[in-house]
């Protein structure tokens, strides 16, 4: 038996990931929002913390991706939950992945090495 399913994979028009990104060198300490770019190419520009929203069961599957761009020493990240408790510390090179889990909490979903430019 055989399909035809070449319409499934039909683009209507060109995609784009408009405001899907963010760049920035940290002065302090950041808190995300939920309207907040899902792709962060931090420079902390020392060590410092970013928090995450707060979130809830509805929002189960929302994720970030924070890389640690530090273009000097070892300088790490500490990402907190919105109760203030530390979700994970990465360095310089590394990125991660959190998401919302089925309880509507923030879970390390993923951490790993970047290539540095």
């Amino acid at each position: 038996m055989a399909f035809n399913v070449s319409s499934l994979f039909r683009i209507a028009q060109p995609t784009a990931f408009n405001g899907g990104w963010n760049k920035e060198t940290l002065t302090g300490a950041k808190t995300l929002t939920t309207s907040d770019a899902i792709f962060h190419f931090i420079d902390p520009d020392g060590n410092r913390n970013v928090t995450l929203p707060t979130v809830s069961k509805t929002d189960v599957g929302r994720f970030f991706v924070i890389a640690n761009k530090a273009d000097g020493t070892p300088e790490e990240i500490t990402l907190l939950n919105p109760d203030g408790t530390t979700c994970c510390v990465f360095d310089r090179y590394i990125a991660v992945v959190v998401y919302v889990n089925d309880s509507g909490a923030w879970t390390l979903g993923a951490k790993f090495t970047i290539v540095a430019d």
